[in-house]
């Protein structure tokens, strides 16, 4: 199987050059989450080409004009297309440039997919174009869906012309079950891939002599209050437990808040946003790593966060809430949050951080076992692969 992946990143050693080395951390989930899949795909023996418009934007940097190149990473080939760095021209330069990079590439049909990240507008036309004109299947990555959103906000003109894009694919790969019935209303084939577990963290060790001395709860990733982060860090607060910190990472509009928290409690740490193999260090010292993200709202029902699955791989044990996404397999593997409230995270985490430390590492390190081998990026790829396999046998898609 000859896979096409159309996306926006780009190579390990790229990301490096166009974001971390600026001192950026943009895009970073996104980058794990299709580096892991390519390197999957490359894993399960297929031949892997990715096509990207790069993660550059104009806060990056103020070039114009960045020519088509090329680069290689683990066997997978990246081929960056042209295209100017200004606002609506970006999209149309990427639209046409992905578009023509497809039609021309050599391969055979009958045994190419085009996998495209469904969120990336221009390069979803420029797929879909391409994959009818050549008849080629095409599959929409989904890891979110678009015009669901908190609190009743207005839903902006863009996502609803990105929700009727995605729904002309000929197959999915979607995070969660409940996805489908509104980006695949015609009931087109779909497999369920909530994420992807690193395999080289199986030879990451994590050990009670590598823990801090004192425990840490920790925190990474957005920090918009809709997720629950004041939830956390109040109840964090209100929890109380001797010889405990919070650590948390990233960025949102309670940063400034949290900011002005940490002079007055500086048992919580603030440390901004920072590289993935920094968090994932920290992750490996800390006692329990939390995801404090509220159920109630419908927008959960479509997504299911990456973070999850980094976390359970690091082999620190998980609190998080009874997301409305969380497969069922997952539920032995993690402590849950039953109260989404201040008063339920304080209650849950007196409890769970005055537990034995040996029976903390052995959670840990059974969800740990359970992530690498049931959802590691390699048996995630395969089982899409498995599904086009078994249609390019049975029946056209078209």
């Amino acid at each position: 199987m000859h896979v096409i992946h159309v996306y926006s990143g780009c190579s390990p050693q790229k990301f490096y050059e166009y974001v971390e080395s600026k001192g950026q951390r943009i895009q970073q989930q996104a980058q794990k989450y299709n580096q892991l899949l390519l390197e999957g795909f490359k894993s399960c023996g297929a031949q892997v080409d990715a096509i990207s418009s790069r993660p550059i934007n104009r806060s990056l940097t103020s070039q114009i004009f960045f020519k088509g190149e090329t680069d290689s990473y683990q066997g997978i080939r990246y081929h960056y297309v042209p295209f100017f760095n200004l606002p609506v021209l970006r999209n149309i330069s990427v639209l046409f440039s992905v578009f023509f990079r497809v039609m021309f590439m050599k391969t055979n049909r009958n045994d190419t997919a085009l996998v495209c990240d469904a969120l990336n507008i221009s390069g979803a036309m420029a797929t879909l174009m391409a994959g009818k004109l050549r008849r080629m299947k095409t599959v929409g990555v989904v890891t979110d869906v678009p015009c669901h959103r908190p609190n009743n906000q207005k839903i902006p003109v863009h996502e609803r012309i990105n929700l009727q894009i995605m729904q002309k694919f000929d197959l999915y790969l979607l995070l969660t079950e409940q996805m489908s019935a509104v980006v695949n209303p015609k009931n087109k084939p779909y497999v369920v891939l909530e994420g992807h577990a690193d395999t080289a963290m199986a030879q990451v060790l994590n050990t009670p002599e590598g823990k801090a001395d004192k425990k840490i709860c920790l925190y990474a990733g957005s920090l918009r209050k809709i997720y629950g982060i004041g939830n956390l860090v109040n109840g964090f607060i209100q929890a109380n437990v001797p010889n405990t910190e919070l650590h948390v990472y990233g960025n949102g509009d309670f940063a400034t808040e949290l900011t002005e928290l940490t002079k007055q409690y500086p048992q919580i740490k603030y440390h901004g946003v920072a590289p993935n193999a920094e968090i994932v260090k920290a992750e490996l010292a800390a006692t329990l790593l939390v995801n404090p993200r509220p159920t109630g709202e419908d927008y959960t029902k479509y997504s299911f966060p990456s973070k999850n699955m980094e976390y359970m791989a690091s082999g620190t044990p998980i609190l998080t809430t009874k997301l409305p996404g969380m497969p069922a397999d997952h539920l032995p593997h993690v402590y849950l949050i039953e109260e989404e409230t201040a008063d339920g995270i304080a209650a849950a985490l007196r409890d769970l951080l005055t537990r034995d430390a040996a029976e903390l590492h052995a959670k840990g390190t059974a969800a740990k076992a359970f992530i690498l081998e049931e959802k590691n990026n390699v048996k995630q790829a395969e089982k899409l692969l498995s599904l086009l396999d078994t249609l390019c046998k049975s029946k056209p898609l078209r």
